[in-house]
């Protein structure tokens, strides 16, 4: 269960950071470079499979919206213990500016899409 739910949150981490990293039509190297290692520092510790590795490489291929990032994480959410949830999204939230400052350049799609991501979570009855 502990493992599924980590194989989880690392397939949400990478559809989340992609989402970001190409909602402004530039998917620069420094983003992808920093994702790919993040997830490879997940593989490297055991934290994810091999498995969740490859589905994840899938994943790069894919349109995502940020209605999926929004519905993957409220789901992702409900699976967490109530305490869990709020350190859970502030680690997310971290996430998502880092792969945003990546590049060193905050878009404006990546600013609307971020803040139109916090305002679903933080206003949400989940937390």
């Amino acid at each position: 269960m502990i493992q599924d739910l980590k194989n989880e949150l690392a397939i949400l981490l990478a559809k989340t950071g992609l989402f970001f990293a190409k909602c402004d039509n530039d998917y620069a190297e420094s983003e992808s470079s920093f994702i790919k290692n993040f997830l490879t520092g997940l593989l490297k510790e055991n934290v994810i499979s091999g498995n969740t590795n490859n589905i994840i490489q899938d994943i790069e291929k894919k349109h995502l919206t940020i209605e999926m990032i929004i519905e993957d994480t409220l789901a992702m959410i409900k699976k967490l213990k109530v305490e869990e949830r709020e350190p859970f999204l502030t680690s997310i939230s971290s996430f998502i500016e880092q792969v945003i400052m990546a590049d060193n350049i905050i878009h404006p799609k990546e600013k609307e899409n971020y803040d139109l991501w916090k305002d679903k979570m933080y206003n949400s009855d989940i937390l």
